[in-house]
């Protein structure tokens, strides 16, 4: 099988890594950026060609311009999303881009608890491959037998893909708890209000609330909000503790806490989204609006 990744960064070069023992895979990669890996080919179009599955992980803010330039992916390529974001000019989520840019081709979302660092080393993990239907999961699963990141089917390819913005969104109010010392009990409760939350705006766009309780929702935002491997996390824990702050531009979370608002029709209802919102967008006191949100349990 020939498998090409669109976005080769961490992420991408960890799932790469899970494939590149297996000797009936061919491993091609493209990125804008140098990463030294022999599987990186400079041109996009030599490096979809003949591809059998393509992997997407390029960021959210630059995944809808990265589907301008790319041409001669084969129309029988399944196209797969590790891509968590939603695009802030349009609305429209990474698979939603895919499906319209190439609306021959079958396409999937991968998400779950996959952090690079740990995908690296081989630690097994879980995760949720989502797509229109099983014959498509079934060419994703193929890719990924014996190896340790073991796969589920959902058919709730919109949830599964919302549940992954959503999770880098609520991770940074679980980075701020532990920066304000806030305490295990709290932050429980943090962590309760964020699966409420989740599941409900979940359902409220358009996607199924058992899917808040699968390896892509609560097992995805369990494993990044306690990792500090996550920049999310890192970011919120920064405001909180008022430690020097990275570039925002590579934090997903900031990025889609408006685009997440807009499309919510009663925003009053998630007490923990916007108590983001005014921290990390309208810099409001961290400790004392985030107590403010649990005003009522």
């Amino acid at each position: 099988m020939k498998i090409t990744f669109i976005g080769f960064g961490h992420f991408g070069r960890a799932v790469a890594s899970l494939l590149e023992h297996k000797e009936d895979i061919e491993i091609r990669a493209w990125d804008t950026a140098a990463t030294g890996h022999s599987c990186q080919i400079e041109d996009v179009e030599e490096a979809v060609k003949g591809a059998e599955l393509v992997i997407f992980g390029v960021p959210s803010a630059f995944f809808a311009d990265c589907l301008k330039g790319i041409k001669g992916i084969p129309e029988s390529a399944v196209l797969v999303s590790g891509t968590k974001g939603i695009d802030a000019k349009s609305g429209k989520l990474p698979f939603e881009m895919l499906e319209e840019a190439f609306p021959k081709n079958q396409v999937a979302v991968l998400s779950g608890p996959m952090l690079a660092d740990e995908l690296e080393k081989g630690i097994q993990t879980c995760g949720t491959v989502a797509a229109r239907d099983r014959k498509t999961f079934a060419v994703v699963l193929g890719a990924f037998e014996n190896t340790s990141l073991k796969l589920c089917f959902s058919k709730d390819i919109l949830g599964v893909a919302l549940a992954g913005v959503l999770k880098n969104v609520y991770t940074l109010a679980f980075g701020l708890s532990d920066g304000l010392k806030m305490g295990a009990n709290f932050k429980s409760c943090v962590v309760v209000q964020a699966i409420r939350e989740m599941q409900t705006i979940i359902q409220v766009i358009g996607g199924e609330a058992g899917t808040m309780m699968t390896h892509a929702g609560i097992g995805d935002l369990l494993a990044t909000g306690y990792s500090d491997a996550s920049r999310n996390y890192q970011y919120g824990f920064s405001v909180g503790a008022e430690e020097k702050l990275e570039s925002r531009e590579t934090v997903e979370g900031i990025g889609n806490i408006d685009t997440v608002l807009s499309k919510l029709p009663d925003k009053n209802s998630f007490p923990l989204m916007i108590a983001i919102e005014d921290i990390f967008m309208k810099n409001a006191e961290a400790k004392e609006r985030l107590l403010e949100a649990f005003k009522i349990c």
